[in-house]
Formats: structure tokens, sequence, C-alpha cells
């Protein structure tokens, strides 16, 4: 075989070993703040999931604001390279690793999101535009959230795809490589739709 390794064609690949190399680490298994947090657990699986389109997609992170969204501040959101418009995923971490990460701020957080999502699938609806499901993902309690909502009929519809607990075990690494063909239909469905 004398064909270069192309990163793009087997990003799953090269995503599955930075992952099981990252994961499980001893940090987390104590306290952590939401944005130590952040870059132990979420931020390293979303970069790594993206980069065969970083060319497309330019992910942007913590007290990020959005035209469309005003002066709400977001702790992760996309956005297209060519012209900076927001493309459907917004991230939202609610709290750390045993740091200001009960459930009465995890649902807050998540109330505050769907508000957010619910004005822009109002907004696109107005325009006349086609009606997407808006992406998004939560973390709260080594735990991230893949989901989605979107307009059908008169209703807005939550869906979560799949909950990915971040492995602080090797039993929990094993579980979390199971999932991570989810990580990537998830991935294509969003990319599908810009």
């Amino acid at each position: 075989m004398d064909e270069p390794f192309d990163l793009s064609i087997h990003a799953d690949l090269n995503f599955t070993e930075v992952l099981c190399t990252h994961f499980p680490r001893n940090p987390m298994q104590q306290q952590q703040s939401e944005r130590n947090t952040a870059f132990l657990t979420t931020l390293p699986i979303l970069h790594n999931m993206f980069i065969d389109c970083n060319d497309v997609i330019d992910m942007q992170w913590i007290e990020k604001q959005t035209s469309l969204t005003g002066d709400v501040k977001w702790d992760g959101v996309a956005f297209l390279i060519k012209n900076k418009f927001v493309i459907p995923l917004f991230v939202e971490l609610s709290g750390g690793i045993n740091c200001n990460s009960g459930t009465e701020k995890a649902r807050d957080d998540e109330e505050k999101m769907i508000r957010q999502l619910i004005k822009l699938l109002k907004l696109k609806k107005a325009e006349g535009s086609e009606l997407p499901h808006q992406y998004y993902i939560r973390y709260h309690d080594l735990k991230i959230y893949f989901e989605s909502l979107f307009y059908f009929g008169e209703y807005y519809v939550k869906r979560t795809y799949f909950e990915l607990v971040c492995p602080t075990t090797p039993k929990e690494l094993k579980t979390f490589v199971e999932k991570i063909p989810y990580l990537f239909q998830y991935h294509q469905a969003l990319h599908d739709q810009i």
C-alpha cells in the first residue's frame, strides 16, 4: 500500500486513538471547576469529533456571543469558517466535577438554552427558511448529552440522541468506545444540515 494516510478519511480512527489515550484521567476523579472540566471532557471530544471538517466548522469556546442570540453568552458555538454564520450547534456546560454541578444548575442551564433555541427556530420560521434541527450538546456531572430541538407542526420536540459518560475507569472507557459510532452519526446529521 503506497497510498498516503488521509486523516479526513480516517477521522474516526484518529478520534478513537486520541480519546482512548486521553481517558480515563486521574484529574477527572478530583474536584474541578466548570472551565477546567470543559478542557478535560467536552472540548477534547468535540474538537476531535469535528477535526475532519475544521476547514468548514470553527468551534469557539467560553462566553461566546452571536448576533442571532443577542447578549446570551454560550459556552460553545460552532461557526461556518467561510462567512462566520452560526451553524445549528451550541454547547452548554453545567458545572464542573463535584463543583457547582447540582441538578438545579443543570435544569436552569437547559431551560435557558431551550428558550434561546426556540427563539432561533421561530426566527427561521418567520424568515420562511426550511426548519432544520437545532443541535445542542450539554455537559453535566461527567455526562455529555447530544440533543436537538426541532419544530413539528405546532410543537417543539426535544430529542436526546444519546448520553456519553466521560470515562474514569477502564470499564467506562469500553462503554465510551462502544458509543463512538453514535458520535459520528450525530456529526454526520449536523454536517448534512450545513
